[in-house]
């Protein structure tokens, strides 16, 4: 999982979006959703925070077209769309992720289905997602 975290609080997103599997935090004291991932609720205090697994199911929260190749982005074809996907599942948290589709049909709320994917990033193939409309 080279270009990830392996030791901070998103380490268990990473790892999990590595074998194909999408989770977000939740507190196991208050039911807040975290993300980023906490080491302790700063709403009630818990120090314990659960990883839940949930399906690759989003809205579409807001998009960006992006026409110029940033540094580490070479692999990626530009122009290409970075869509910001809300899950209700999980108190509306967002993620970012690459669009795959026809982007002249993206429109705010539309529901997305996603899928684990990688990018690469320079010399090496980080965990990402995939948004497509459902």
């Amino acid at each position: 999982m080279a270009g990830t975290s392996t030791d901070g609080a998103d380490a268990p997103y990473w790892a999990n979006l590595s074998d194909g599997r999408l989770s977000m935090q939740c507190c196991q004291g208050c039911g807040d959703w975290k993300w980023p991932a906490v080491t302790r609720c700063g709403r009630c205090g818990t120090d314990e925070p659960q990883w839940r697994e949930l399906p690759f199911e989003a809205v579409v929260f807001s998009w960006t077209k992006v026409h110029y190749a940033f540094g580490g982005t070479d692999g990626i074809a530009a122009p290409y769309i970075t869509v910001l996907a809300a899950l209700p599942q999980a108190g509306n948290r967002r993620l970012f992720g690459l669009f795959e589709g026809d982007e002249t049909q993206l429109d705010f709320d539309l529901p997305l289905v996603g899928r684990a994917s990688t990018t690469r990033f320079g010399s090496i193939d980080i965990p990402s997602i995939r948004w497509r409309l459902a």
